[in-house]
């Protein structure tokens, strides 16, 4: 009865531990991909990029994210592009279409639309509006 309780003391400290140790790996991915996120942002913009630099799937990345963030993967990647994108808009005199090569974006119309979405102002307007000359 003794080895009992104590093989029973034992488990439950050993599944206590796995619990840690789970929790412990997901704020240390989530970590890792705040990292990439700050290297990569302007040049990638996928959630699935991230993940396979991870070595984990995208649906787990959200997971993880939305745990230590309470926004999707997509969200903050999204966030972070925004801020730099804004950063960049001014301190520089480059055209748009420079600014969507600079950031990786397909063309011009993506860069339009994706930052539109997010700020509610065209880069464009943003410029004519916030940046001083």
């Amino acid at each position: 009865m003794f080895f009992m309780d104590i093989s029973n003391i034992h488990i439950q400290q050993e599944e206590k531990e796995k619990v840690t140790n789970k929790t412990e790996r997901k704020k240390e991915l989530f970590i890792q991909f705040m990292k990439l996120v700050s290297v990569y942002a302007t040049k990638e913009h996928s959630v699935e990029f991230y993940a396979s630099k991870l070595c984990i799937t995208r649906q787990y990345l959200n997971r993880i994210t939305q745990l230590n963030f309470r926004k999707t993967a997509y969200e903050l990647i999204s966030l972070v592009l925004t801020g730099e994108i804004t950063k960049y808009l001014e301190t520089t005199n480059d055209s748009i279409l420079q600014v969507s090569e600079h950031f990786n974006f397909p063309d011009q119309a993506s860069l339009t639309k994706f930052y539109k979405h997010q700020t509610g102002y065209s880069p464009t307007a943003y410029k004519k509006k916030f940046v001083v000359k």
